[in-house]
């Protein structure tokens, strides 16, 4: 039985013209992928395809929402997805230089996978720290977060530095 995989873009038997290919990311795509930043989600990728002789220009573009997880209560929360990428696909067998919005597809057919590309995309749309806002984290994890929370000591400052603070009163 064929494992038929449909993230995988035939670059070189498409047209000159331009193309556009539509995906929905939802649970399924997401659990190919061992992450735990992304819990789950539904997105809409539209791709545009340009394509020439040596390379193919592609315009993706998502919108939807993905589920992460609180950093603070550990319930998952959703973060709207909007972004556009562009990319350019060589069809060549080595880099010919470092530019990130080049990726390479195989020289002989132009076949790319580009399951990973929007995955990675969207684990860069999150941020460093993720919250819910206040008041909707789940109030049973905030209780046991105040129980061991140690308030901050006051820090004792050198009395060299306190004469320095009032230099420009």
């Amino acid at each position: 039985m064929e494992n038929h995989n449909p993230y995988l873009l035939y670059l070189k038997q498409l047209t000159d013209e331009a193309q556009t290919v539509k995906y929905h990311l939802d649970r399924e795509f997401f659990a190919k992928f061992a992450s735990d930043q992304i819990v789950d989600g539904c997105v809409d990728v539209g791709i545009d395809i340009r394509k020439n002789a040596s390379d193919a220009c592609l315009c993706l573009d998502f919108d939807g929402v993905i589920d992460i997880i609180c950093d603070r209560c550990c319930n998952t929360m959703p973060l709207h997805i909007d972004t556009k990428e562009n990319v350019v696909v060589k069809f060549q067998a080595e880099y010919p230089d470092n530019k990130n919005d080049t990726i390479l597809a195989d020289a002989k057919t132009g076949v790319l996978d580009i399951s990973d590309y929007m995955f990675e995309t969207l684990i860069l749309q999150i941020p460093i720290q993720n919250f819910h806002r206040e008041g909707e984290c789940n109030p049973a994890m905030i209780d046991k977060l105040k129980k061991y929370l140690k308030e901050p000591e006051k820090s004792r400052s050198d009395p060299r530095w306190e004469a320095l603070k009032n230099i420009n009163k």
